[in-house]
């Protein structure tokens, strides 16, 4: 159910941003590009440093997203947007380890859309910006 919840969430979110800047006395936003892009073990990860979240939904496919999870009680963002190659697998957990600057580290568990026809999992996540690095670990489902 938090699921279906947090999609409606950034469906909302992706509509309201689109029917603003389709308004006829807004300029184009100009492209966001990613501060820094990391692949590790086939998952690629897209840093943003300095840019609304709403402003990375927009380079974003429509319902692409199957996590968001966003820590508001920091000032300073860091949005890390995670895609994770499913291929033929069936997933049922997804984790992220986040590591920090001070040696610290915290874990988010996530899962992808069950009727996912990319084959492709998508989070976004917007962290402290003391984080230096993260990782995903992929655990197969136990059903075939």
């Amino acid at each position: 159910m938090r699921v279906v919840a947090k999609l409606l969430v950034v469906v909302l979110i992706i509509a309201f941003v689109r029917s603003n800047r389709n308004s006829k006395n807004d300029k184009p936003a100009p492209p966001i590009e990613p501060s820094a892009v990391i692949e590790n073990n086939g998952v690629e990860y897209r840093l943003y440093r300095g840019v609304k979240l709403l402003d990375v939904f927009e380079t974003l496919p429509t319902s692409a997203i199957d996590t968001l999870d966003a820590d508001t009680r920091s000032k300073q963002h860091l949005i890390v947007v995670i895609t994770v190659p499913l291929g033929n697998h069936k997933v049922s957990d997804l984790q992220t380890t986040f590591k920090l600057k001070n040696g610290q580290s915290f874990v988010r568990k996530w899962l992808p859309v069950n009727d996912n026809k990319n084959e492709i999992a998508t989070g976004v996540f917007a962290v402290t910006d003391s984080v230096v690095s993260c990782s995903t670990e992929i655990k197969p489902s136990a059903r075939k």
